[in-house]
């Protein structure tokens, strides 16, 4: 009834959550650092400014030993068959958007995640949590992103979805909404809570609006991962020097950390060495967030995420739980939430063929099925229908290595 699945480009999702959750370790450990109350405008900076630098830095690194065989921004597929299917042979790809467009979308990218980091730094997501709790709503009602993702996707750039990605896209809808009802039914001022989520609808929604054009650039104008890291780093820097000119919060905040920094002592070097650690890490993070991104789909990327959401969850509200303001019904409410947050995670991995569920036809265009199919011998002509539909181009070159590697071990 159930199996895991891996593939080889499970390393990059895998690789996007351990960045995430040593990320989120140092945000809590900020936390308690004694400038903590003046570097939002920092963690700010750094985000843009760690994403093209790292992007760079691995540019230079992984060209330098490729800049002869790098010349265009071609792909080239080399002539094999699998079974009965006949693969596209020496197929050049070549954008038809002009560079004007790319050059518009790439601004339009780095403009939305500009817009969506701010919303997520600034509190903003957290409206009203002194009188609600509306602290890590986003990290509660994340299936949003999901679900606005998933339409922009097949509405815009027709990424197809099969049968046990909607089944999953259904479970997802029906918990997330359960989730909206519980917040709903326990908060005190209902206007407040509907206004934060609100807000949370708005950051979910830029994160995937910036998560499809990167998709369609990717895709559809074979722009290269690590240029488009160091595009939307250096956008982001210059929207924030104008965002921090304009921002008294943000002026005091850099006032008073630099008074803070002028007194030479332990605390500065604590300081200095975790935004160096942050730098590393958060720009690591976003080039498996955009590597992600470009081997599976928006969808996926955040559904990857979500599996940290019940820890997450689990950490903060067990820290700061508020049992007076719930009474009797804190564990339960506590209790329901991490369920459904647990219920999304498990079907996030079942969308992305983590977790393959061989009932009702769910497992049938899952990847690792699929490969089945294509190395057996006995391929009826609707399997090798339902396989070539199956792929995207990723996987069809995927493929085509890893058959010719193991032809050549059998040799």
């Amino acid at each position: 009834m159930l199996k895991f699945g891996f593939r080889n480009k499970n390393f990059y999702p895998l690789m996007l959550l351990l960045f995430i959750f040593l990320r989120k370790c140092l945000e809590i450990i900020l936390s308690y650092h004694p400038y903590k109350d003046n570097i939002d405008f920092i963690i700010s900076f750094l985000i843009f400014f760690s994403q093209s630098l790292i992007g760079f830095i691995i540019y230079l690194f992984y060209f330098k030993r490729n800049k002869d065989e790098v010349k265009t921004a071609q792909i080239q597929i080399s002539p094999t068959k699998i079974g009965k299917i006949i693969l596209i042979e020496n197929k050049t790809y070549i954008s038809n958007d002009s560079k004007l467009k790319k050059i518009c979308l790439i601004i339009f990218a780095s403009i939305f995640n500009f817009i969506g980091t701010i919303i997520r730094s600034d509190d903003a997501v957290n409206f009203g949590k002194k009188e609600e709790n509306n602290s890590l709503l986003e990290v509660r009602v994340r299936g949003i992103q999901i679900i606005i993702a998933c339409l922009l996707c097949y509405f815009s750039i027709r990424i197809a979805i099969y049968r046990h990605q909607k089944f999953s896209i259904i479970i997802i809808s029906i918990f997330l909404l359960f989730i909206l009802i519980i917040e709903l039914y326990i908060s005190e001022k209902v206007i407040n809570k509907i206004l934060a989520i609100l807000i949370c609808t708005l950051s979910c929604s830029f994160r995937a609006i910036l998560d499809v054009t990167e998709k369609y650039l990717f895709d559809f104008n074979y722009i290269n991962v690590l240029k488009m890291l160091i595009y939307e780093g250096i956008i982001g820097v210059f929207l924030f020097i104008f965002y921090y000119l304009s921002n008294d919060t943000y002026q005091k905040q850099g006032k008073n950390i630099l008074k803070n920094m002028s007194e030479f002592d332990l605390s500065f070097v604590y300081f200095i060495i975790l935004i160096i650690l942050y730098i590393i890490i958060s720009g690591l993070r976003n080039s498996y967030r955009v590597t992600t991104n470009k081997y599976y789909s928006p969808m996926s990327r955040a559904l990857f995420e979500s599996t940290l959401d019940p820890f997450v969850f689990l950490y903060y509200t067990l820290i700061y739980k508020d049992k007076d303001k719930y009474g009797g019904g804190y564990w339960i409410y506590f209790g329901l939430i991490l369920f459904f947050l647990v219920i999304i995670a498990f079907f996030s991995l079942v969308y992305n063929d983590f977790i393959i569920l061989y009932c009702f036809g769910l497992e049938h265009n899952t990847y690792h099925e699929i490969t089945g199919r294509l190395y057996s011998p006995n391929i009826s002509e609707d399997d090798d229908q339902n396989s070539s539909i199956s792929f995207t181009k990723e996987e069809i070159i995927e493929q085509n290595v890893e058959l010719q590697i193991a032809d050549k071990r059998k040799n």
